[in-house]
């Protein structure tokens, strides 16, 4: 994650910035791409010191590159803590999953420092690999890694699980002695609102046609995200009455998706590619259904950060994903939304002329801000981690 400039909006930067609001002296340690030009240096943002350390390319690079990057972080990283906060004491330590490679470094400093650890567990690897046939069990890729993993539980004091799911799932697959709690994709609250003459603006830019509804799918177009499904939808789109299907955003399979688009040649289906965050934030505000999308193969419960922006702008989700990720049963349970498992097309084409037709889109929207209201706060979460670490 790149948290050079943290004036930005996001699940880390909002993370961050709240411990940093409630008094807390935070210092902040990031990956520089090589091929972005990073470099390692201390800088100050937002009044936090951040650490940029420069790591070999991890996104947009091979598999086998991106493996052997990850493995390497932790020596980066190492050097460069020992470099620039050698003098520095912490009474915290958090980290995050991806990568599950910081286990001997997590460690030392919590010896040195006589430190609490705190995992953010925002992915469960290397199940998720095998999932998607990346890599087979009895791989040695996937016994190093598992290894990795069980040592990272071990020296964690507290675990913040982004669902129930996420918690039960690992303490079912591993011994964990850590205190858990659900910590959420959280993020303070935006205004979604565009001015008129914005909208008129963003419409005309993107050539969407003012009468229809707007489906909006924003974020990575990769594997995890069950592209062949995408691709499923894209091609029975014309089933959904009156509606438009915009879908932003970059990866692996984005080329993919983009041409799958031209071959269907259906007005009603955009393909952009990234935007910057501010004007993608307005077309959220400009969309109507918000779509989530995962592989139907996954065991392991994920769950996408892409949601808490759509409850944050009321947008009512449509949801298909694999049976084990607990995002359904929180937008189902809230009323904020239908889902369908990510292998049955027409199901999600029967979900989404349902949500339009429904008298109660409007509750839909409702529901939906307050789900956000209500668990995706980062207020809420940062009180909750502070109360367990102080207890």
């Amino acid at each position: 994650m790149d948290l050079e400039n943290l004036n930005d909006t996001g699940i880390y930067h909002d993370f961050v910035n709240e411990l940093h609001f409630k008094g807390h002296t935070v210092t902040v340690v990031s990956a520089s791409e090589k091929r972005k030009g990073g470099k390692t240096k201390l800088i100050k943002s937002n009044g936090i010191d951040v650490l940029k350390v420069r790591i070999n390319d991890i996104t947009k690079t091979s598999f086998i590159k991106k493996g052997v990057n990850t493995l390497l972080i932790e020596k980066f990283y190492s050097k460069a803590i020992k470099k620039y906060l050698s003098d520095r004491a912490y009474d915290l330590i958090i980290y995050t999953t991806p990568p599950i490679t910081f286990n001997n470094l997590i460690s030392n400093l919590k010896k040195k420092y006589n430190a609490k650890t705190y995992l953010l567990l925002k992915d469960i690897f290397p199940q998720n690999a095998i999932d998607l046939e990346l890599f087979k069990k009895n791989s040695p890729i996937y016994q190093l890694f598992r290894r990795k993993e069980k040592k990272l539980y071990k020296i964690s004091d507290y675990i913040g699980g982004m669902s129930k799911a996420n918690i039960d799932y690992i303490k079912n697959h591993n011994k964990i002695s850590a205190k858990t709690q659900i910590i959420r994709n959280a993020m303070y609250e935006q205004d979604f609102v565009i001015a008129e003459e914005e909208r008129k603006q963003l419409i005309e830019k993107i050539g969407i046609d003012p009468s229809k509804k707007i489906f909006l799918y924003g974020g990575n177009l990769g594997i995890p995200q069950g592209v062949d499904y995408i691709k499923a939808v894209m091609s029975r789109f014309h089933e959904i009455e009156n509606s438009q299907l915009l879908i932003i955003g970059n990866g692996t399979h984005y080329n993919d998706i983009k041409s799958h688009a031209e071959k269907l040649n259906n007005k009603d289906i955009k393909v952009l590619s990234i935007l910057p965050k501010n004007e993608y934030d307005k077309v959220i505000a400009l969309s109507d259904i918000g779509l989530i999308f995962l592989d139907h193969r996954f065991t392991i419960p994920n769950y996408p950060s892409r949601l808490t922006s759509l409850l944050n702008a009321g947008k009512p989700i449509l949801a298909a994903t694999d049976k084990n990720s607990d995002i359904k049963d929180d937008i189902i349970l809230n009323g904020s939304g239908l889902w369908n498992e990510s292998n049955n097309i027409d199901e999600f084409i029967q979900n989404a002329n349902m949500m339009l037709k429904s008298e109660d889109f409007e509750k839909f929207k409702e529901n939906a801000y307050q789900l956000y209201n209500k668990e995706f706060r980062i207020e809420k979460n940062i009180d909750k981690l502070l109360e367990m670490v102080a207890n």
